[in-house]
């Protein structure tokens, strides 16, 4: 099985409407400036929402995205 890769949104969306885990780049003013964040969002078909986007909506940009692993055997 393959890892999945970041891709960067501005040259493929996700697919399909699902959950995915998004990279938000460090940002001095909004988050800590010395590195980014990763939090699990929903691709709406548009944009993604949950995650930083819940509590900082129009304040972080995400630039990359990548599906989420299988879940553990068993579990």
């Amino acid at each position: 099985m393959s890892e999945p890769k970041w891709i960067p949104i501005e040259q493929q969306e996700p697919p399909k409407n699902d959950w995915y885990l998004v990279y938000f780049p460090k940002n001095i003013k909004f988050g800590h400036p010395d590195y980014g964040h990763m939090f699990v969002c929903y691709w709406n078909l548009d944009r993604f929402e949950g995650g930083a986007l819940d509590y900082q909506e129009g304040r972080f940009d995400y630039t990359h995205w990548m599906p989420l692993p299988e879940p553990p055997k068993g579990a």
